[in-house]
C-alpha cells in the first residue's frame, strides 16, 4: 500500500513523466490526447486512497444480484492498513 500511495503521490507531481507511462499504456492515443486525460483525473486521485462508503453502496444497490441484508459498505474492506500510514507520517513526509 505504502508503493501505490507513493505512485499517487509520483503521479500528481509528475505531469509530464506520468503522460509519457500513460500514453505507452493507450495505444494509438496522442499526446495531447493523453495530456487532456490527465487533466481530467489528475484531481480524482486522492493522496491517501481511502475506500468511499457511497461508491461501495452504489455498487451493491446496483450490481450485487443476492440482496445484501444488514451489511454496510464498511463491511466489505479494512481501512486499517491506510490508517497506519497516515498515522506513521509517511504520508505526510511525501507531499513536504
Amino acid at each position: 500500500m505504502r508503493a501505490y500511495v507513493e505512485a499517487i503521490r509520483f503521479f500528481k507531481t509528475h505531469r509530464d513523466e506520468s503522460i509519457q507511462i500513460m500514453q505507452q499504456y493507450m495505444s494509438g492515443l496522442a499526446l495531447d490526447e493523453v495530456a487532456y486525460l490527465y487533466d481530467q483525473v489528475r484531481d480524482d486521485y486522492q493522496p491517501l486512497p481511502l475506500p468511499s462508503d457511497a461508491a461501495i453502496q452504489t455498487t451493491l444497490d446496483r450490481d450485487v444480484l443476492v440482496p445484501v441484508g444488514d451489511l454496510k459498505p464498511a463491511d466489505f474492506y479494512d481501512r486499517g492498513i491506510l490508517q497506519e500510514i497516515e498515522q506513521s507520517g509517511f504520508l505526510a513526509t511525501l507531499y513536504q
